[in-house]
């Protein structure tokens, strides 16, 4: 009688009915799994859900981060220059005339190049090009200006720091944010 598990093909000899044609059998065959993949597959049911859920969660979380702060720093970034822009465009028509209430909250403070500690090139360019302003490096926090037809400097603040630190502050909400998510989940799935 002959053998039901066994199919006869076109003369190439006989093939058990399931396996695969054309491969040889060594390779359909499960390999044992090793390292990480081992230990994961020996976790029961809960430990498994629980590894895949901080998975999930450290996934989610960097996503969210990535898209607030991409979102973010470009806006903040903007807002620094335009309102630089309008603290120069202030500052430039400045006069001895003119109020200083727009420029109070950049405590702006008039001196003699003494109470500043300009240098002496600071002070000959000034003289050269009064009204105009002068800054010691591109990144100073600190803008000057001599008034003409007088010999009174102003010195101006500007906010630099400002907006690095709402960026900060953005960066540590958000983490905090996401970590006491996280911790209220894992307290409400124990």
């Amino acid at each position: 009688m002959p053998d039901k598990n066994l199919m006869q093909h076109d003369g190439e000899g006989v093939q058990r009915i399931g396996a695969t044609r054309g491969i040889p059998a060594r390779v359909t065959e499960t390999r044992p799994l090793t390292g990480i993949s081992r230990r994961y597959a020996d976790l029961r049911v809960r430990p498994k859900l629980m590894v895949l859920h901080n998975l999930f969660f450290l996934l989610l979380a960097f996503l969210v981060y990535v898209a607030v702060m991409d979102s973010a720093e470009p806006r903040i970034r903007e807002a620094r220059a335009r309102e630089m822009t309008l603290i120069l465009n202030a500052f430039s028509v400045h006069s001895l005339e003119s109020e200083q209430t727009a420029l109070r909250p950049y405590d702006i403070r008039t001196g003699t190049a003494g109470d500043f500690g300009l240098p002496d090139e600071a002070i000959s360019w000034m003289n050269r090009y009064p009204g105009r302003i002068w800054q010691r490096q591109p990144s100073s926090e600190h803008l000057y200006k001599l008034i003409p037809s007088s010999n009174r400097f102003y010195r101006l603040t500007l906010p630099t720091s400002f907006y690095a630190d709402v960026l900060r502050h953005l960066r540590w909400t958000l983490l905090h944010a996401l970590g006491a998510n996280y911790a209220l989940t894992v307290h409400v799935l124990e």
